[in-house]
């Protein structure tokens, strides 16, 4: 047998190639180690926004949340409107919030607090509540702080408003309004009525062809205008619709007794790219008995719009809407919400009616509460240093939300847009 040992040579080879060995294992070892904890601290902070987030969500989704049902057991049961959630009614804040920045641009540190109601299940009230997110020595807090309440306790709002610590390590907390599409006192804000008046009135179009004259209740106009005496395109005798196609076509007139052509009388109206628009009213339904609710979706035809004074149509396209089927109905508001590319100057709001069932020209229509105007929440623009003023506080309708956290020093950032449609509604 042949028995060799290493020579002095071999020796240090393989105690090099060992140390090699061990040395890259070591850096492989110590930068998996790194990386591990990297890993963990940019899970921890993404963790930490991403839960934030969803419960500022939650809680700003609320604000401004102010009417709850009401039993009356002499009466008909109605809605109450809390006046706490309102900031400072007495002096023109109608707003449920209150927001102060602090800290440089990059380094935010804002407070916000706000108000809302608590329901039961049943939609009944509860209290009001008021919620505070706030920074402290990096720490993100929330206080829940009861105003008014039924005489229950509600646990996750204790009557001592203790704060709760979210999370710490906070780089910025930034909460940006968003800029109303209508300031409060805006020139032109409501398009028709013209001036300040809830009244207006409808006037025929009539060619004695296409177009016919309805019977429009009161005539001068008023703050409800009833429409009926339509012209049908159902033949009775051979109990089918008519090839002609036969219009009651109505234009929106401010009130006035003056007799004249649709053309001379309808407001006229210019809409410019960049500003969003609504047309909102309300339907009546006076009668359970009203032929109006024999209305035939797909075959009858109910829209409204806008027409140029030669009587064509313009770019901006019909709505369709039905009448109301219910009393119910009545409080519901209908928003049709339209922007144009380009201007469209000196137009009219039509309404139309086709009747091809039986039953709908024999029926009545009854408008309230009608208006064009610039619609105030249709999109949301941001400016980091925008500050509204008070009496626009209440037309604030979203919220941008940054957030950013350092943990094991890695950061986690999120940005949010919070609707608040409730904020600044209600009676006041």
């Amino acid at each position: 047998m042949n028995k060799r040992g290493f020579t002095l040579m071999e020796l240090l080879v393989y105690m090099a190639i060992v140390g090699i060995v061990v040395v890259i294992a070591g850096q492989v070892y110590s930068d998996s180690t790194k990386m591990r904890i990297r890993t963990q601290g940019m899970i921890r902070a993404n963790e930490a926004v991403e839960n934030v987030g969803s419960l500022i969500r939650d809680d700003l989704g609320q604000m401004g949340a102010k009417s709850s049902w009401v039993d009356r057991a002499m009466s008909s049961d109605s809605f109450y409107v809390a006046q706490e959630t309102f900031m400072d009614p007495v002096n023109g804040d109608y707003s449920s919030f209150f927001l102060k920045k602090n800290g440089s641009a990059d380094a935010r540190k804002d407070s916000l607090a706000f108000r809302y109601m608590r329901y039961d299940t049943e939609g009944k009230y509860k209290g009001v509540h008021q919620i505070s997110w706030y920074v402290e020595d990096g720490i993100l807090w929330r206080v829940c702080k009861p105003l008014a309440t039924d005489g229950t306790d509600y646990e996750a709002c204790p009557a001592d408003a203790v704060p709760v610590e979210v999370t710490d390590g906070v780089e910025s907390f930034e909460i940006v309004p968003a800029t109303p599409g209508v300031l409060d006192g805006a020139e032109n804000t409501v398009l028709f009525p013209p001036g300040s008046a809830n009244e207006f009135r409808f006037v025929s179009r009539y060619d004695g062809s296409k177009y016919f004259r309805a019977t429009i209740v009161p005539s001068e106009g008023g703050e409800t205008v009833t429409v009926r005496g339509f012209v049908s395109n159902y033949d009775f005798d051979q109990e089918e619709v008519t090839v002609e196609k036969k219009v009651n076509e109505f234009f929106a007139a401010g009130k006035n007794g003056t007799d004249d052509e649709w053309e001379n009388l309808c407001t006229q109206m210019t809409f410019v790219p960049g500003t969003n628009y609504e047309i909102s009213f309300k339907m009546l339904n006076l009668s359970e008995r009203d032929r109006a609710q024999m209305f035939v979706a797909g075959k009858d035809h109910l829209a409204v719009g806008f027409r140029n004074l030669d009587g064509s149509s313009t770019p901006i396209r019909d709505f369709v809407f039905y009448p109301p089927m219910a009393d119910e109905a009545n409080d519901v508001l209908r928003v049709m919400n339209f922007s144009v590319r380009d201007s469209v100057k000196n137009v009219c709001l039509a309404f139309n009616v086709a009747a091809y069932s039986p039953l709908l020209s024999m029926g009545s229509l009854n408008f309230t509460s009608l208006k064009v105007q610039k619609s105030m929440d249709a999109n949301y623009t941001f400016d980091s240093d925008y500050e509204p003023q008070v009496v626009d506080k209440k037309n604030v309708k979203a919220f941008r939300m940054k957030l950013k956290v350092k943990k094991n020093n890695e950061f986690g950032s999120v940005s949010l847009v919070i609707p608040v449609p409730s904020n600044g509604v209600g009676n006041h």
